[in-house]
């Protein structure tokens, strides 16, 4: 917006490729800390690598239609596009069931994260109590904004990459390589199935086009989502 018009001109918190790229692994590796690789583990045993593989081509086509979306209306981000689609009215709808969808989401992964530190670090703190700082110290995250929030990530992703790296090499002496035999395990009937019912795992990763105009171009947007899923 023009400042000679009257209006004030607003500037966007803008976030870089690598520190969007931070975000985005950081959102969907958080997957691997919850239930979710435990559940997989369970139906499709030594051939849950490939439901990760799986779930990721299902979800792709509504990546690359998103994407394309996104590169037409450049200034919108999801809801905006949903509105100018489909109107008022069903965009409410569509944001209502996504704001549960997530509302219900973090509920149940923030209540996991609570009861981890309570059970190895903090066993004498009320479950309450830790799940109240811990909210407190997201929303003093989020009201610091998008930028913030980055270049934290993007600060902490070395040191986890080296952590994580770490661990799967000093892993290694446990490894058997015959326990990946039959390649699909249970079947891979099963396999598909599955592949289909943990497509939320890159979830996060349409969520995050919420996000889109704060990104600093569709180019670095797209490299960088491409790249972390």
């Amino acid at each position: 917006m023009k400042l000679g018009d009257g209006m004030v001109k607003v500037e966007k918190d803008l976030v870089g490729g690598r520190e969007f790229f931070a975000i985005v692994v950081f959102m969907i590796s958080t997957k691997a800390t919850d239930m979710t690789a435990t559940t997989i583990f369970d139906i499709t045993l030594n051939a849950s690598w490939l439901v990760i593989i799986g779930s990721f081509l299902i979800i792709l086509p509504a990546f690359l239609a998103l994407n394309f979306l996104l590169k037409k209306f450049q200034d919108k981000h999801l809801l905006e596009i949903s509105r100018a689609a489909f109107g008022k009215w069903i965009t409410f709808i569509i944001g209502f069931i996504l704001f549960l969808i997530l509302l219900l989401n973090t509920s149940f992964e923030t209540r996991s994260y609570a009861d981890q530190l309570m059970t190895m670090n903090f066993p004498k703190t009320p479950t309450f109590i830790l799940y109240l700082l811990f909210l407190l110290i997201c929303l003093g995250g989020a009201k610091k904004g998008w930028e913030s929030i980055g270049s934290v990530a993007w600060m902490v992703f070395p040191y986890v990459t080296i952590a994580l790296t770490l661990l799967v090499f000093l892993l290694t002496k446990d490894n058997v390589v015959n326990r990946m035999f039959p390649i699909f395990g249970p079947g891979k009937w099963e396999i598909a199935k599955a592949s289909f019912n943990y497509i939320s795992i890159y979830g996060d990763g349409l969520v995050i086009a919420m996000m889109y105009p704060f990104v600093k171009s569709h180019k670095t947007y797209t490299k960088s989502l491409y790249g972390a899923l």
